[in-house]
């Protein structure tokens, strides 16, 4: 179903960072979400997506029609997506922060939060 995704679109009030805009995004989908809790983490408005303000039936409409009318903006959006996935969400990014994490830990240096 992914393959025939050309935009995920979320344009939620409540969320944390959901998964869907996670798998989406390392398909290289791109996303137009809304501005709340960790979804700009992830996406980044003009380069992984587009991000709206939560409400914005016309900020909602005009990244909709820009997605769909402009298929290299989409390809950028969607190569980026992917990229960001893939350094930052991928259980390789995440299994080599935790190895930084305990290194730093066993060798007195703290995590330094």
């Amino acid at each position: 179903m992914l393959r025939r995704t050309m935009i995920n679109i979320l344009p939620s009030y409540k969320e944390g960072l959901p998964m869907s805009i996670l798998e989406t995004m390392a398909a290289g989908i791109p996303n137009i979400v809304t501005n709340i809790a960790g979804i700009p983490e992830a996406v980044h408005d003009g380069i992984e997506g587009a991000v709206i303000e939560p409400g914005d039936r016309e900020g909602l409409a005009r990244a909709i029609l820009d997605l769909t009318n402009d298929r290299s903006l989409c390809m950028e959006y969607s190569v980026h997506a992917h990229e960001t996935a893939l350094r930052q969400f991928s259980i390789d990014s995440h299994m080599e922060s935790l190895g930084r994490i305990y290194r730093q830990i066993l060798t007195g240096g703290g995590i330094g939060v």
